[in-house]
């Protein structure tokens, strides 16, 4: 199997995941790499956080959609919603928190959590541009 072929094996999401991870361990060690430690766990704080809400939303989304047509669906992906919501308050404490320590460490956690809908936004353009079709 060729690597065009393995690429278009993957769907879409898991390659706007991988995208997103290997982006994030690279900016991270780039910023430890600078000693910019502060900087580095603001924006580590942020990819998490940016990170595990699309994996939630790649697992849950399918289940709640599946082949059946349940009428219990929509609450349940309000329930899923309402669910996450303390991973966000605690993000915004964390965030806060560390206002403190400067206002580069937040702006680095902003920069996290816009990780992923940027990749995805770069992936879905660049499809878009070499096939010509959107995905």
């Amino acid at each position: 199997m060729s690597e065009n072929e393995k690429l278009e094996s993957r769907s879409f999401p898991m390659r706007c995941m991988r995208t997103s991870a290997v982006t994030a361990g690279g900016v991270f060690l780039f910023l430890l790499a600078g000693r910019r430690t502060d900087w580095a766990e603001g924006y580590l704080a942020g990819a998490a956080a940016s990170l595990l809400s699309m994996a939630g939303q790649m697992v849950s989304v399918p289940l709640l959609l599946g082949a059946k047509k349940q009428s219990s669906a929509k609450w349940r992906a309000v329930l899923l919603l309402a669910a996450k919501l303390p991973l966000y308050i605690a993000l915004f404490y964390i965030a806060f928190h560390w206002a403190g320590r400067g206002p580069a460490v937040t702006l680095a956690m902003g920069a996290g959590i816009l990780l992923v809908p940027v990749v995805i936004t770069l992936k879905s353009l660049g499809a878009a541009l070499t096939e010509g079709k959107p995905h």
